[in-house]
C-alpha cells in the first residue's frame, strides 16, 4: 500500500513539476520566483492558453503530493491549507490584473478557465517563444522533490 502511495505521490509530483516548468517557460522565471506581484502583462501564451493559473495548478499538485507523506489530518491541512492559499492568491493577481489591463484581462478571464484546465487550447498562439533553459533551472526543486518520491516508492 505505501509503494502504491509513493507511485502515486510521484506521479502528482511530475505532473506538477512539469507544469510549472511548462508555464515557467512562458511566464519568466525571473517572475515565477519573485515575491512582487507581477501584473504588468497578460501572458496569453503555452499553458496559458489551458488554464488561467498552471503554476497555482501546479502548486497545488505538489500539496496533494506531498500530503501522501503526512498523515491523514496532514493531508487535509496540506490540500485545504493549499487550495485557500493559492485561491487568496489568485483573487489577489486577478484583481490586479483586472485593475491594469481591465477589458484585455475580462476577455482571457472570460475565455479560459482559472484553475481546471481546458482540454483544448482556448486561445490562438500568440507566437512567444519559451525559454526551456531557465523555466528548467527555476523549478530544479519541484524536479527533485519528484526524484526523491520516485525513489522512495522504488
Amino acid at each position: 500500500m505505501a509503494r502504491q502511495a509513493f507511485f502515486f505521490a510521484a506521479l502528482l509530483l511530475g505532473a506538477a513539476a512539469a507544469i510549472r516548468t511548462w508555464a515557467a517557460a512562458y511566464l519568466g522565471s525571473e517572475v515565477v520566483h519573485d515575491l512582487r506581484l507581477h501584473t504588468e502583462r497578460l501572458v496569453a501564451d503555452g499553458p496559458y492558453r489551458y488554464v488561467r493559473n498552471p503554476l497555482y495548478l501546479g502548486s497545488f499538485l505538489l500539496s496533494i503530493g506531498l500530503g501522501f507523506l503526512a498523515s491523514r489530518v496532514g493531508f487535509f491541512i496540506l490540500v485545504v491549507g493549499g487550495a485557500a492559499r493559492i485561491l487568496r492568491l489568485i483573487g489577489r493577481e486577478e484583481e490586479n490584473l483586472d485593475q491594469q489591463q481591465a477589458e484585455r484581462f475580462r476577455e482571457f478571464a472570460r475565455i479560459v478557465p482559472r484553475l481546471v484546465p481546458s482540454i483544448s487550447p482556448r486561445l490562438p498562439a500568440a507566437g512567444v517563444d519559451p525559454c526551456w533553459g531557465r523555466a528548467f533551472r527555476a523549478e530544479a526543486s519541484m524536479w527533485g522533490f519528484f526524484v526523491m518520491m520516485g525513489g522512495a516508492g522504488v
